[in-house]
């Protein structure tokens, strides 16, 4: 007879292989293939290509139609010359980024609800739902739109620019940024107060600006030689 103590040994031992054993099976069993996903796979693999393919379309459309934004808008790009090369090339930017924002948001909005669709799922609701949102924003955020939407023509059509002096009803100061959202104003009396104006209250306004005189030819100039031309301010009025 064995000694008891080799006896508990051997149940021990005999007991962690069962438990070792069981858990390999429990893994084994946890890693394989359900059998009834198995017939599945086609229609799943059909649905990620058919995924792919949206994806690759609507990415190609945003590009493509960028680019007819882009020449559209090209010759607003042309504006303001005379301006420091810096502000120039944020400007640029900016009147790109706009529509490209607003396109990119259109075109994959109508991919996911295209995607919605490849999984069955029912549509009504999630059309109620991109309805309910729209209109939320639409109404929440109906000043920021407006902000927006200004900011963007006053930069197309180059009204003014940092640097330039303006006068915003009773208002008067530099202008020392513009965003689509505000335009940012040093004030002219007092150097230390600055004004943050939302651009669709920029609407009547005073631009007071540098200009180049064109040169004029002198009387005692024999052989036709200019002055040189002198900074003068000008105001043009804005509506």
């Amino acid at each position: 007879m064995s000694h008891p103590l080799h006896m508990c040994y051997d149940i021990a031992v005999l007991r962690a292989q069962f438990r070792v054993l069981g858990q390999s099976e429990c893994e084994a069993e946890g890693t394989a293939m359900p059998p009834e996903l198995i017939p599945k796979l086609p229609d799943l693999a059909m649905k990620a290509v058919r995924i792919f393919e949206i994806a690759l379309v609507f990415e190609l459309l945003v590009f493509f139609i960028g680019k007819r934004v882009d020449y559209y808008i090209g010759p607003l790009l042309g504006a303001g010359a005379g301006r420091d090369p810096t502000w120039r090339l944020r400007r640029r930017n900016k009147l790109r980024s706009g529509p490209r924002g607003v396109l990119r948001v259109l075109m994959y909005t109508l991919a996911f609800l295209m995607i919605f669709a490849v999984f069955d799922v029912p549509m009504e609701p999630v059309y109620l739902a991109v309805l309910a949102v729209v209109i939320a924003a639409s109404v929440i955020l109906r000043p920021l739109f407006q902000d927006m939407c200004a900011g963007y023509i006053i930069l197309a059509e180059d009204r003014f620019a940092p640097g330039d002096q303006i006068k915003v009803g009773e208002v008067v100061g530099t202008v020392e940024g513009l965003t689509l959202r505000q335009t940012t104003l040093r004030d002219a009396q007092n150097s230390e107060v600055v004004h943050l104006l939302p651009n669709r209250e920029v609407t009547r306004l005073t631009v007071r600006r540098p200009v180049q005189e064109p040169a004029r030819p002198t009387a005692s100039d024999d052989k036709g030689t200019q002055r040189s031309s002198g900074k003068i301010p000008s105001e043009t009025s804005v509506k």
